[in-house]
């Protein structure tokens, strides 16, 4: 099966390239210099106190990232983003005591993402073929920049089932027009910095509409295997949200099967909805209820956490405050409370 939806998405993405290379990659008349290095960046300090029981409160660095983009041709982009203020963790292996290896954790390494943009023209106007490492077309709020975030965290469906807002290598197909656009892509499926580990391709497809000002609805999906093909690895979701100044709605619901155990593919479900609501040109209050369940199988462990939070945008989204409340909640764990605040500084 997931051989034959890696051929599909492949066959799309190669006939994409063909079309795009038959209009022609031609230097433009007089040629064409290549424009200006831009760079941009994101610094985010947070201060986090968890009522949970053992844990500790502390300062740190959420995230420096630093991104380069700039393009060689008229229809040719690239990018590059690094963040060194991710912790680098080294797996490590012992025998009768003595460490026999030690090797870098891919997903803990600084490179965040690294690509190449060929964007249609002509009569693919609208049209684009990015190959390289990003983000897999899934969700809505994963995909958002976290410089964008109305909440400090994102929801279950990035922050704890990991489906979203993470980093393969792969290409990907994409055309807007009108109110519509569509991706689909193939990817190695061993998440960021990593080679694949066997012949099979993961498959990821989104459909996204904007039938009217403000409205944006969409649908994803995602096919692969994981622990060596054994285990599925594979979701589905919808997305929903609306915005109508000073008002914000959004919402989203996802439900598949993770591979990230030996003992099989546990099935999993997550929605959310959130509201937001500018009272000062300036001030921004939100509101937010998360609800997940990690194994549908086993029963007595759903759990959802109920945000409260206020954003204060010094200059819009680029420059900002914000502090948000938690109450985490589980069906076989006594609820607890936490506090996030960020502040974060862009250019």
């Amino acid at each position: 099966m997931i051989e034959r939806r890696a051929t599909v998405s492949g066959l799309v993405i190669s006939v994409l390239a063909g079309t795009l290379a038959a209009q022609g990659l031609e230097p433009p008349a007089g040629g064409f210099k290549a424009g200006p290095v831009k760079v941009n960046g994101l610094l985010q300090g947070w201060f986090v106190s968890d009522q949970k029981p053992g844990a500790r409160d502390g300062f740190s660095v959420r995230r420096a990232e630093i991104k380069l983009s700039g393009q060689v041709h008229p229809q040719v982009d690239w990018f590059v983003m690094i963040d060194p203020a991710k912790p680098l963790n080294i797996k490590t292996s012992a025998q009768g005591g003595s460490l026999t290896a030690a090797q870098a954790d891919p997903k803990t390494m600084i490179l965040k993402d690294a690509a190449i943009v060929v964007s249609g023209w002509g009569r693919l106007e609208g049209a684009s073929l990015k190959v390289g490492q990003f983000k897999p077309p899934f969700g809505w709020e994963g995909l958002d920049s976290s410089a964008q975030l109305e909440t400090v965290e994102r929801a279950a469906q990035s922050a704890v089932l990991g489906w979203s807002d993470y980093r393969d290598i792969g290409a990907l197909a994409a055309y807007r027009r009108g109110i519509w656009a569509v991706s689909l892509g193939a990817f190695n499926g061993e998440g960021p910095n990593s080679l694949d580990a066997n012949r099979d391709k993961d498959a990821a497809c989104k459909v996204e509409a904007e039938p009217l000002a403000g409205l944006h609805v969409g649908a994803s999906a995602y096919h692969g295997h994981g622990k060596g093909a054994r285990f599925l690895n594979e979701r589905w979701g919808l997305e929903a949200s609306w915005t109508r100044p000073p008002w914000s709605l959004k919402g989203e619901y996802a439900a598949g099967h993770g591979a990230t155990s030996e003992a099989g593919s546990p099935g999993r479900r997550t929605a959310y909805g959130q509201a937001g609501w500018f009272f000062h040109p300036r001030l921004q209050a939100v509101a937010r209820f998360d609800w997940w369940e990690p194994d549908t199988a086993a029963g007595g462990d759903i759990a959802n956490e109920t945000t409260a939070g206020l954003n204060w945008l010094i200059d819009g989204h680029r420059i900002k405050a914000q502090a948000n409340y938690v109450v985490r909640q589980a069906e076989r764990a006594k609820g607890y409370g936490i506090l996030r605040i960020a502040l974060q500084a862009g250019f």
